[in-house]
């Protein structure tokens, strides 16, 4: 348990990493691709994915029901706010609020899964 939960906190940091860099790309650059776009969004479904394993080592680490359930929800309300920005990106008078947000709720996302990694950690020591 302990190896799968360091994994994916550190895939969950080489994720946030890239896609930090790519989403910077795409504020910063009015002549994207949409392949720039769709591997972002691609990226952003796997670190909500990891986001969720790791919420199922915690529940079974019995690291602490709220922050688990916090991950969980947390984790649905960054794919659908991802998934809906295009939209709210093209409809809304001032789109850096969008952009921001979007931004920090991704960075809410890494910060849920590296507490969530910590407190596994504990867990797995405490039982030993």
């Amino acid at each position: 348990m302990r190896t799968a939960t360091v994994v994916a906190q550190n895939l969950v940091r080489l994720l946030g990493l890239v896609l930090i860099v790519v989403g910077i790309l795409l504020w910063t650059r009015e002549d994207y691709t949409e392949s720039l776009v769709r591997v972002h969004m691609q990226l952003g479904v796997a670190l909500v994915l990891v986001l969720w394993i790791m919420a199922a080592i915690g529940i079974r680490a019995r690291a602490g029901f709220g922050l688990v359930l916090g991950a969980v929800i947390w984790g649905f309300i960054v794919a659908v706010f991802g998934m809906s920005l295009r939209r709210l990106l093209g409809t809304s008078p001032s789109p850096e609020i969008y952009r921001v947000l979007h931004l920090l709720a991704g960075l809410v996302a890494i910060g849920l899964a590296e507490s969530l990694g910590a407190r596994i950690k504990r867990s797995i020591r405490a039982v030993r």
